[in-house]
């Protein structure tokens, strides 16, 4: 049995996914005919972040180091940083040429990626909290203990979105028409207005941990889950939440654009897409053997 898969991501375009599995390897396919792009081993160590640069030739890495490859030939890789830090997570810039992470510190870096130098940091957040620009790129959003918005040039603080520090860690952080949506520990999807920082109304209350967020484009429809746990789907018109006994991720989940799928990771090493308004699975890829290292 292939082990399970950990991480997704959608390029922009939303015509490239990529996964990571427990075990380091990271495939590549092309949407639509689902062309396989390719696979190479990142090392033996856990995988807790994927995404696509800008341009989509990249798929940025946070593990044990912080790495790119090269999604045409993923046994090419640029290491950013290979000083064992743990990396949380890993978001790029809308110019392409820079890139944010946490490390497993809690300190937050923006760096720039030709030259791999550290353009700024700050201090504290916690590894469990994710950090995203919004899609603008001025500023940078971290999940944690006191979830904050700061400056992505220097990352000089704008503002807390809670009053106090929060038991609860915020995690996964979404974007979706002017809103920012961030899962918490506390199993609510907590949403704010992107620009303003005003809170809004966030989702039912679960007894599960948020760990993974995905907005559908099209509809604005929200779903979410837990590692391993049952997937919710809340449709903010209505204020609805519905459990899908029928799917439980083992990664982060993904909408992909177009099809409006929702794509997540199975532990049985396989990337389910799923029609979650008709709950109705559409397809099924299966993890290649381990490519080079």
């Amino acid at each position: 049995m292939n082990p399970e898969v950990v991480r997704l991501a959608i390029s922009r375009s939303g015509t490239k996914l990529a996964a990571a599995t427990a075990d380091g390897e990271i495939s590549a396919w092309q949407l639509g005919d689902f062309r396989f792009l390719g696979s190479a081993r990142n090392g033996s160590h856990p995988v807790n972040d994927l995404s696509f640069s800008v341009d989509e030739k990249w798929i940025g890495i946070a593990g044990r180091r912080l790495t790119l490859r090269r999604v045409d030939s993923l046994a090419d890789s640029l290491v950013l940083r290979d000083d064992g830090a743990n990396y949380g997570s890993v978001d790029f810039h809308p110019d392409g040429k820079r890139l944010v992470t946490i490390r497993g510190d809690g300190v937050i870096e923006v760096l720039e990626v030709p030259s791999r130098i550290a353009i700024a940091s700050a201090c504290c957040s916690t590894i469990a909290g994710a950090v995203a620009f919004r899609p603008d790129g001025t500023v940078v959003f971290s999940g944690g203990h006191w979830p904050r918005v700061w400056r992505s040039d220097n990352l000089t603080p704008l503002s807390r979105l809670t009053l106090d520090r929060q038991f609860m860690c915020f995690g996964p952080i979404a974007f979706s028409g002017g809103e920012v949506l961030i899962g918490s520990q506390d199993g609510r999807v907590h949403t704010w207005d992107a620009r303003t920082f005003e809170r809004k109304t966030g989702s039912p209350g679960s007894t599960d941990w948020v760990d993974t967020i995905a907005v559908q484009a099209e509809t604005g429809i929200v779903a979410y889950a837990g590692a391993n746990k049952n997937l919710r789907v809340w449709d903010r018109s209505t204020g609805r939440t519905n459990v899908l006994k029928e799917i439980r991720p083992s990664s982060n989940i993904v909408y992909c654009s177009g099809s409006g799928l929702l794509a997540l990771g199975r532990s049985d090493g396989t990337i389910q897409f799923w029609d979650v308004q008709g709950v109705r699975l559409v397809s099924t890829l299966r993890i290649p053997v381990a490519g080079p290292t």
